[in-house]
């Protein structure tokens, strides 16, 4: 609670904060993002902050799950955009208020980014960047 508290203000003071939402690797379909947990939405719901997101794609080829460190040889595709400039104005937008339920307005950004995201990696994939396993093949040379 302290560390978040610390994380909080430096947030609020305009400092960067990393937030990897989905809180374990994928072990599904690499293509389709698990859900958003909330609590890694809960500072730019309390706080106003500038929302970047990162979509990555071929990165279980780099490091497979069965492994214990990544480094293998991989095409990685990535997009970076910002998703908002304002946390508070983008809820505001969906109908929330300063007062509104703080847990509601993390789910709200937490579905927000989770869409921008899979729609950018859906973009990648529609590119041909798979990190499936024929991509693993191909970069191994098998």
């Amino acid at each position: 609670e302290e560390r978040l508290s610390i994380f909080q203000d430096h947030v609020s003071k305009g400092g960067v904060g990393a937030w990897f939402p989905e809180g374990l690797r994928n072990r599904g379909d690499v293509h389709v993002l698990q859900e958003f947990r909330a609590g890694a939405f809960a500072i730019p719901a309390r706080v106003d902050a500038e929302i970047w997101c990162l979509a990555m794609v071929g990165t279980n080829v780099c490091w497979p799950l069965d492994a214990a460190v990544g480094g293998l040889p991989a095409r990685i595709a990535s997009k970076t955009f910002r998703l908002c400039q304002s946390s508070q104005a983008l809820l505001a937008e969906h109908g929330f208020s300063e007062s509104s339920d703080e847990r509601a307005k993390a789910l709200c950004l937490a579905e927000l980014s989770k869409k921008a995201i899979q729609g950018a990696i859906d973009e990648l994939v529609a590119k041909g960047f798979r990190g499936d396993s024929v991509a693993a093949k191909e970069v191994k040379g098998d």
